[in-house]
């Protein structure tokens, strides 16, 4: 959960903070006042990439800083990028003039990669046109994959099973196809095919055979 944000200079935001409880908050203000700004904020400390014209007329820096509470999807990650956890997870970004940034994950230096590794734990932002990832089929997987609990997992295991025979399978017929035989392989190969096309059989001589198998063997 935020537990309260805080903006300076960004944008045309001077310098405001907004602690949030537990429930819902609305923001709310005329158009212009500022709640995309906010919004927008919130999306640089998910990772959103910086440029210069974020940072106010005037000022040599913009400054984001966003207090959440802990969680232990949070403290894995944390545990991964060697950052030691608290109680609140504080993550401060701050944007020069220039458009180079730097990001701080409980007052420690870390990468925007590092960033974006916490940021699915942190925040969800639905936009207005955001329905319209849902015409997008590079995001059906994602979206079908949020309605599974794990009891589906052994589904999807065995449709990622079945998929990957069947892309060998599919590479290996597309190998053959595209080979190139000798005449006296094609003369061999169509030989094969000639005798087992004529070859005609009943149950007698497929009983005869399959004794001959077994002596054989």
């Amino acid at each position: 959960m935020l537990k309260s944000l805080f903006i300076s200079s960004f944008v045309i935001i001077d310098q405001t903070t907004v602690d949030f409880d537990e429930g819902m908050t609305a923001l709310t203000g005329e158009t212009g006042a500022g709640k995309s700004i906010i919004i927008n904020a919130l999306e640089q400390l998910c990772g959103a990439r910086a440029s210069s014209s974020l940072v106010r007329k005037g000022s040599k820096k913009a400054v984001i800083e966003g207090v959440f509470d802990m969680n232990d999807s949070i403290q894995k990650v944390l545990d991964e990028l060697n950052i030691d956890g608290d109680d609140d997870l504080i993550i401060t970004k701050e944007i020069l003039d220039n458009g180079r940034s730097t990001i701080k994950i409980n007052y420690r230096t870390v990468t925007n990669s590092a960033l974006k590794q916490v940021a699915p734990y942190l925040l969800d932002i639905h936009s207005q046109y955001q329905t319209q990832e849902i015409f997008n089929v590079k995001n059906h997987l994602k979206i079908l994959q949020s309605f599974m609990n794990h009891q589906d997992d052994s589904l999807l295991s065995e449709y990622h099973k079945h998929y990957f025979e069947y892309k060998k399978i599919s590479q290996k017929i597309k190998k053959l196809e595209q080979e190139d035989l000798s005449d006296e392989r094609i003369e061999y190969y169509q030989k094969q095919y000639d005798e087992l096309k004529d070859f005609e059989y009943t149950d007698e001589i497929i009983d005869q055979l399959e004794e001959e198998l077994r002596m054989m063997k």
